[in-house]
């Protein structure tokens, strides 16, 4: 890794002078780096059954139309039909619940498994890609997701990347913002609190802003991120024994987390705002890095058509 920063060619590294809770500075940036990424927050969660339970019964409303001669239905044909849903009447609604019900039960599992986590920083990073992490209790996907087992590898990486110190400055700083968060709400503390705080979404691009000077020769850092997932990721049980984070599992997530920063660069408004920030040779940085990326991915799908 000394060699690593060494092939940075930087005497000055930028990110020295970044403040990401500094309250002041971080409102623009975050607005301009919002992701727009799937979340799995609880009432996310619930507004996608009710709108699951709606489409059920259109369904059957639509059903009962085709029946009819004229297809028109009276307000006493919508009252019967949502009764019925309502009663739990038909398979429809009998697997309906109980495909919903296996699926609030993992959500449960989830949320719980994320409360258990106690790595403030960790969990703040980890909502750039927590959208393609297999579900609690189910194997993960090759090419589809990611499994839960990369999350301490790759903290672990991006502590070598950032070097000890730093690493520990974001990490205090997140936990002071955190406990500050938990005391000004008391019971009425959610972790959605932190995420859709200014401050994370910042402490996110300072990270990842800071970092892609070692991305800019991606064919090595590819080879030595899935090196280190390989080494580090625990033995594989019986769900996870045929996933492995591979060339294609390195793309899925540097397009997680550098969904935001991408974005950003494809406005104006966005790229001003990023160099306020980081400066044009910052910025001109990781411009480079997202197109060595690109070309890279695109060499990789070569590849694997041609295996």
């Amino acid at each position: 890794m000394a060699q690593d920063r060494a092939e940075s060619h930087e005497t000055s590294p930028p990110g020295a002078s970044w403040d990401p809770f500094d309250p002041s500075a971080t409102a623009e940036i975050a607005a301009a780096t919002k992701t727009a990424q799937p979340r799995r927050d609880g009432p996310d969660f619930v507004r996608g059954i009710l709108t699951k339970g709606v489409d059920l019964l259109v369904a059957r409303l639509q059903a009962v139309a085709d029946d009819k001669p004229d297809g028109k239905l009276s307000l006493a044909d919508i009252h019967v039909e949502a009764a019925a849903l309502k009663a739990g009447a038909g398979e429809d609604v009998t697997a309906f619940c109980r495909r919903n019900w296996d699926r609030c039960l993992k959500a449960s599992a989830s949320a719980q498994w994320e409360d258990r986590r106690t790595n403030s920083l960790g969990r703040i990073l980890l909502g750039s890609f927590a959208h393609l992490l297999a579900p609690v209790g189910e194997p993960p996907i090759q090419g589809k997701h990611l499994s839960r087992d990369i999350i301490d590898p790759f903290l672990a990486a991006l502590q070598l990347l950032l070097g000890p110190e730093r690493y520990a400055s974001y990490q205090n700083g997140c936990d002071r913002m955190v406990l500050r968060l938990r005391r000004t709400h008391g019971a009425d503390f959610a972790w959605s609190m932190v995420t859709e705080n200014p401050t994370s979404e910042t402490v996110v691009n300072d990270i990842l802003v800071y970092i892609s000077r070692y991305f800019t020769h991606v064919p090595k850092r590819r080879r030595w991120m899935t090196d280190l997932m390989s080494q580090e990721m625990p033995a594989a049980g019986d769900q996870g024994a045929h996933w492995q984070f591979g060339d294609r599992e390195f793309h899925m997530l540097m397009d997680a987390l550098y969904f935001g920063l991408r974005n950003a660069l494809d406005s104006d408004i966005g790229k001003q705002s990023l160099v306020r920030r980081y400066d044009h040779g910052a910025i001109a940085m990781l411009y480079s890095m997202l197109q060595a990326l690109d070309r890279d991915y695109m060499e990789v799908i070569r590849k694997d058509a041609g295996s």
